[in-house]
């Protein structure tokens, strides 16, 4: 069970990628898959394979415990029943690629903040209803693998990654915005689809506007990753966190859902009962 990291010793670097082990009760080579490898180059001793994972907490003691993360380019977490990425994930700085299929992830910590030079992330077959505001910060990234999840709808966030050529949501049979005849097309209407979202206004914004006010006040979360970018934090472990700012740190979508607040589009004039469903909702012609 484990971190195999120190123990493998890689033969060929292609798009499938030959690993053995050391030790001479496992001679045979072991084989994994390195998708999109010709875009991320990953060289001898980048790569974390995980498996056999039963718990959330094995995954967090398994990212403690690896010494030189600063070497890890590529992390691969296989055959577990992982539920939640702990927010440790954030100690993995230079990280190109990773892949998290097949498991059953249902939330990505706000830590994914850190990943900054993040190209490939695979999250297919996994248990996620939506995918956190907090993507806008994986800048770099190139490919967004979301096929044969539970989502729902994809955030408008998306639009800020300049840099994404390709965005798998096969299998998602619950999406709905955008829909699903617009994603079968392809990225571009996607990204179509989603910026007519963000053009779009609230006619009723400004009924609990205070007077003279124009901007909308920022989340305590926001303002904590802000911070955090802004003044180039290193990774904080939980520890430090003090226990007022750990409890926002955190994507409070559920709990928006709850708050009641009349919302009316510009576009197609429809009524919402709050601002979550407003911003996430595709207008029908």
């Amino acid at each position: 069970m484990g971190n195999l990291f120190a123990k493998l010793q890689q033969f060929s670097i292609s798009d499938t990628v030959f690993l053995s082990s050391n030790s001479n009760n496992d001679p045979a080579p072991l084989s994994i898959s390195i998708k999109h490898n010709d875009k991320l180059q990953i060289a001898k001793n980048e790569i974390l394979l995980l498996e056999n994972l039963e718990c959330d907490a094995d995954l967090e003691t398994e990212l403690q415990q690896t010494c030189d993360v600063d070497k890890v380019k590529y992390l691969k977490v296989i055959g577990t029943s992982i539920q939640n990425i702990p927010i440790t994930i954030g100690r993995y700085g230079n990280l190109v690629g990773m892949d998290l299929s097949g498991n059953y992830v249902q939330e990505l910590p706000w830590a994914i903040v850190y990943l900054k030079s993040l190209k490939v992330l695979d999250l297919s077959n996994n248990m996620l209803t939506h995918i956190p505001k907090t993507v806008v910060y994986l800048r770099a990234l190139t490919v967004l693998d979301l096929s044969y999840n539970f989502i729902t709808h994809l955030p408008t966030e998306l639009l800020y990654l300049q840099n994404l050529e390709e965005l798998t949501l096969d299998g998602n049979k619950d999406l709905i915005s955008p829909p699903l005849d617009v994603v079968r097309k392809g990225i571009t209407d996607i990204m179509s689809s989603l910026s007519a979202r963000y053009n779009r206004q609230d006619l009723w914004k400004d009924w609990l506007d205070v007077p003279g006010q124009q901007k909308i006040m920022a989340t305590l979360f926001q303002l904590c990753i802000s911070c955090i970018l802004h003044n180039k934090v290193e990774f904080i472990t939980p520890s430090y966190i003090p226990p007022v700012i750990k409890s926002h740190l955190s994507d409070c979508v559920k709990e928006q859902e709850k708050l009641i607040l009349v919302c009316k589009c510009s576009v197609c004039f429809r009524y919402f009962s709050n601002k979550c469903h407003f911003d996430i909702h595709h207008c029908k012609k």
